[in-house]
């Protein structure tokens, strides 16, 4: 059996007044069709709900029990419609976000503080991985929105760039290099260097090629590694040096020294989501992520607004 919220609203009304005249006038009705509705809930129910006289009204015992249920009913109907309503503007509800070590350490929490600090009802998850990892999950519908460097085209995703940097070369703290200004990578042909494999990262990959090739020369690899803090103890303890986006510089350590890179080519991170339709509250993320990347000149100027 279904009961009309509005019988349950009238019903509250009347119990609440004790005069049908009254909850008619609060209600905005007629008594008759106040009378009515009472009458029908009473058939629909199966039971008298009030005590009538010339003039009082008073709850029966039955009454007196469905009014505590039609109370904890109502406000759980309204709360259903508050929520909805915030569901719709993206005020509430869940996303989870796919970033690696650049976008972790650099851009990814500065956008989402500004959007917690907007929308404190929304759930944020965030999913570390390589950019390869990222995408799958993307497309699988693990992930909502990715923060990727390089990601291959896809016609299933909307691409646009977040943040661009150059290049620093890490080397132990004791390395005898003793430059001043952007190294020249020609200079560390004989190094041996750190590396993740490509299947990883191949945007990131092919960009730090391009930069060896412009060299002269093809690195000489030390060790693969998947992790940045792994990377980072084996430059720490010499076994070979790193080329890597600037906004790592972050990841500072006593044992290590950044070195920037002379170099042309610049490193994008991207933020990927799927083309299909957004739900609220990652739209609203978009938004609050497009306004920080402004706000922060995180973008050459002519593509600060791509």
């Amino acid at each position: 059996m279904l009961v009309d919220v509005r019988r349950l609203r009238a019903f509250i009304s009347v119990a609440d007044h004790r005069n049908f005249t009254r909850a008619a006038e609060q209600l905005g009705i007629a008594q008759q069709p106040l009378s009515q509705q009472i009458a029908r809930l009473e058939r629909d129910l199966g039971v008298r709900l009030f005590d009538r006289d010339t003039r009082n009204v008073s709850l029966t015992e039955a009454g007196v029990e469905v009014y505590r249920d039609a109370l904890d009913l109502i406000a759980r109907v309204e709360a259903a419609q508050r929520n909805a309503q915030r569901a719709a503007r993206g005020e509430i509800g869940r996303i989870v976000v796919g970033a690696g070590n650049y976008g972790i350490d650099h851009v990814v929490p500065t956008i989402l503080r500004a959007f917690h600090a907007r929308y404190p009802g929304v759930e944020i998850e965030l999913y570390e991985h390589h950019t390869a990892d990222q995408l799958d999950a993307l497309r699988s519908g693990e992930i909502d929105i990715a923060f990727a460097i390089g990601p291959e085209a896809d016609p299933q995703f909307a691409i646009e760039p977040m943040h661009e940097e150059g290049f620093v070369l890490i080397l132990p703290a004791h390395h005898p290099y003793t430059g001043s200004g952007p190294a020249n990578i020609a200079d560390f042909r004989d190094e041996r260097f750190l590396a993740t494999p490509r299947s990883l990262s191949p945007g990131l990959d092919e960009l730090k090629e391009r930069i060896f090739r412009d060299a002269g020369f093809v690195p000489v690899v030390a060790q693969y590694a998947t992790q940045i803090s792994t990377m980072l103890a084996l430059v720490s303890a010499g076994v070979g040096i790193l080329l890597t986006p600037a906004a790592l510089r972050s990841l500072s350590r006593p044992d290590i020294v950044h070195i920037p890179v002379a170099t042309p080519h610049r490193i994008t991170l991207q933020m990927v989501t799927r083309h299909a339709r957004h739900a609220p509250a990652l739209a609203n993320l978009l938004e609050v992520a497009r306004e920080i990347r402004a706000s922060e000149g995180w973008l050459p100027a002519a593509r600060n607004g791509a």
